[in-house]
């Protein structure tokens, strides 16, 4: 009896899952793209408020790397004008890792919160405070030589109060 019932159980999922099958079209792949109900359409669209140019790259000195970050000036490439900030930067910094208080008491690496075994950034500071607030977005090119390995690249803006 139980046989029978085990039996009749396959049979039966078998003719609904053949009926859900034929009576179904898959969609085709990969999927089409919506591109005007994309994220960049909408930012695209969006009003700019104003325009304010922050740095042409055309005068040195300006721009101060950390770490273990190399800077560099080149004409290869420019969106206007005759150069742009070239920053190259490695993902492992050997000498970060040899320094002692950067190793647990198992020997093994300790990373820090800005970054894999040390991080290095570009920064550029203005001499007085700059009003950012009549404007709704920051834009900026980035000519990107491609590695197999991970990058992340994060804006940060540091606020000064006087009270």
């Amino acid at each position: 009896m139980r046989s029978f019932y085990l039996i009749l159980l396959l049979l039966a999922s078998s003719f609904f899952c053949k009926a859900q099958t034929s009576t179904k079209q898959l969609a085709a792949f990969p999927l089409s793209v919506a591109e005007q109900n994309s994220l960049m359409a909408t930012w695209e669209k969006k009003t700019v408020l104003d325009a304010k140019l922050i740095d042409d790259m055309e005068a040195k000195g300006k721009w101060i790397v950390t770490s273990i970050g190399q800077m560099s000036y080149t004409r290869d490439r420019a969106k206007d004008g005759k150069q742009s900030l070239r920053f190259r930067t490695s993902i492992r910094d050997t000498e970060y890792l040899a320094l002692p208080g950067n190793k647990t008491k198992w020997g093994s690496q300790m990373f820090n919160i800005n970054g894999q075994a040390g991080a290095s950034s570009l920064q550029l500071h203005f001499d007085t405070p700059q009003d950012s607030s009549g404007y709704n977005r920051i834009s900026f090119w980035i000519y990107v030589h491609p590695t197999a390995k991970a990058s992340l690249l994060a804006l940060r803006a540091q606020r000064s109060l006087s009270c």
